[in-house]
Order: structure tokens, then sequence, then C-alpha cells
């Protein structure tokens, strides 16, 4: 019984350190070699050209962009990591393209004011 009572504290402290080491190296995973990047898809669009005026960062699928305040309001986009599918339509319909770099001014590629969705890309579909 006194080795019992002995081993299950043990028990206990290991699985809580084990657990701690693996949200700490989940932690260190979503960032890149410089520390201050998420690797996970994340981007920043913006209402005026130069990446200023207002802004909304998004790290996942918006089917409709008309609730945040930005549809057809997106003027340049700054890629921090991912590739983004952009439409210009709701629900990922109409016009789409594949946006892997940041672009200061969106109307070079016709879609000035004109995004209604965006989503992440899969990989298989914007790499060469």
């Amino acid at each position: 019984m006194r080795i019992l009572g002995l081993v299950l504290p043990m028990i206990a402290i290991l699985a809580s350190t084990a657990t701690a080491g693996a949200q700490d190296r989940d932690r260190r995973d979503d960032r890149d070699r410089r520390g201050d990047r998420y690797r996970r898809p994340h981007v920043t669009v913006f209402a005026d050209d130069d990446f200023r005026g207002r802004r909304l960062e998004i790290d996942g699928p918006i089917a409709r962009l008309g609730p945040t305040g930005m549809e057809d309001k997106i003027s340049s986009i700054g890629i921090d990591s991912g590739a983004w599918e952009v439409c210009t339509d709701d629900d990922f319909r109409g016009r789409c393209e594949i946006i892997d770099r940041s672009n200061s001014r969106l109307n070079r590629v016709g879609l000035e004011d004109n995004i209604s969705s965006i989503r992440p890309a899969p990989p298989r579909r914007w790499r060469r």
C-alpha cells in the first residue's frame, strides 16, 4: 500500500509534465523560424491601397464578407502566410483568384473593391 501511495502521485506529475510539454511544442509549431509569424494561413485585408485604412485580419474562410463590413471594399491585401482564394461573389462563387503574395493595389488585378468571399487556398490548387 505504501508503494502504491508513492507511485500514484509520481504518475500524476509525469502526466501533467507530458501535457505541458505537448502544449509548448504545439505553440512552437505554429510559429516560423523567427517566431513572430504564424504558419497557419493568415491574411490582413485593407480598405485602402498601400495597406492603409480599415483592416480585417482573417485566419479562416469567410463565405460572406458583408457582415464584416468589408464586402466589396478591399483595396489591398497583406499575406502573412499561406495562399488565399478570393472570389467576387458570396460562397466562393463568381470570379475566383488565388493570391499567394501581398498586393498593395488590387486594381492591378481587377479585384479592387470587388471581393465578397475569401478562404485559405488548398495547397494543391496553387503550388506549381
